[in-house]
């Protein structure tokens, strides 16, 4: 278990770059591969701005080819049209959940395609290079070639970003820990029932315990990375209520790192996990920052400052 330093040191390139003004439009200069995608939002008003494309010659464009509308599910409810998901792996192509349709969009030479599929589309994930869209209760597998969306029948809202050179089966992470449904499952590639995991907590000090996930885990090797609600210790008993990013084992359930962000100044559900970094850290939400934690040593860097908004990032 660790908590991060009261101030940050950082880790700058090559996504210190995420806030920089854009320099291009899309369609005027594709990129070779993206290293992420960023939708501002203005935190005065909420209004959310364009997509921008950071590539990985460090130059910020504007997703200037498709017009994205907002997500809403079927009471109007609204969201941001990029999704942690949006981003393929390799960087160089991302996908938007829209109202009746999935829109995908090929970064390196700036053409968009369209696949009609009814419902309110708010969940996009890519599996290596499958892609997996849903609405609120379903979750389907669109066919790029064909058009072709077969159900799935994994919860699209727990749903865990897989490894991108892993295929088949996939994982979940949700419920609650308080009736014991805090749990990771597998969904066989083969078919059949899940097989079920309850989340431990006993590898950490005493008092503490994740009771609840929300945003998407993301998974690397047999870990998952998971922001949630964590409940922690303190001199005068337990707290329950706070920020927390979590590792998990997904063989077994096990919670085997905890950093404890507290709750005191944060915003409810403030710390989203973005991915995996390639020497082994979390990318994850830092109040209007992204900052990377590393749970074997518990080093917490910042990686970008103030980028309010939404972002996805390539794998790395």
């Amino acid at each position: 278990m660790r908590r991060p330093p009261a101030r940050l040191g950082g880790a700058g390139a090559p996504l210190g770059g995420l806030g920089a003004r854009v320099a291009y439009r899309l369609s005027d200069r594709p990129v070779s591969r993206a290293l992420a995608l960023y939708q501002p939002v203005d935190p005065a008003t909420g209004e959310a701005g364009t997509v921008r494309v950071l590539g990985d010659d460090g130059i910020v464009r504007e997703l200037d080819v498709v017009t994205l509308a907002p997500t809403r599910d079927a009471e109007g409810n609204e969201a941001m049209a990029l999704k942690p998901g949006s981003l393929s792996p390799d960087g160089r192509t991302a996908a938007f959940a829209q109202t009746g349709e999935v829109v995908v969009v090929d970064l390196t030479d700036a053409e968009a395609r369209r696949y009609p599929l009814a419902g309110y589309l708010e969940h996009v994930v890519w599996a290596g290079d499958r892609l997996i869209v849903g609405d609120n209760d379903t979750a389907y597998e669109l066919d790029r070639r064909t058009g072709a969306a077969p159900k799935l029948t994994v919860d699209p809202w727990t749903l865990v970003v897989p490894e991108p050179a892993r295929s088949g089966d996939l994982l979940t992470v949700g419920g609650w820990s308080g009736d014991g449904g805090l749990a990771v499952r597998r969904f066989p590639a083969s078919g059949g029932a899940p097989d079920r995991r309850p989340v431990t907590t006993g590898a950490l000090p005493p008092g503490y315990r994740l009771d609840e996930v929300y945003g998407r885990g993301w998974q690397r090797g047999d870990r998952i990375g998971q922001a949630g609600w964590t409940t922690t210790a303190s001199g005068a008993g337990t707290m329950s209520g706070g920020e927390g990013v979590a590792v998990l084992d997904a063989r077994t359930g096990a919670v085997t790192r905890l950093l404890d962000l507290g709750r005191e100044g944060r915003a409810k559900a403030c710390c989203e996990v973005y991915g995996w970094t390639a020497d082994g850290g979390l990318l994850f939400r830092y109040d209007a920052g992204l900052a990377r934690w590393r749970p074997e040593t518990g080093a917490v860097d910042l990686v970008a400052a103030d980028v309010p908004g939404s972002l996805s990032i390539a794998a790395r």
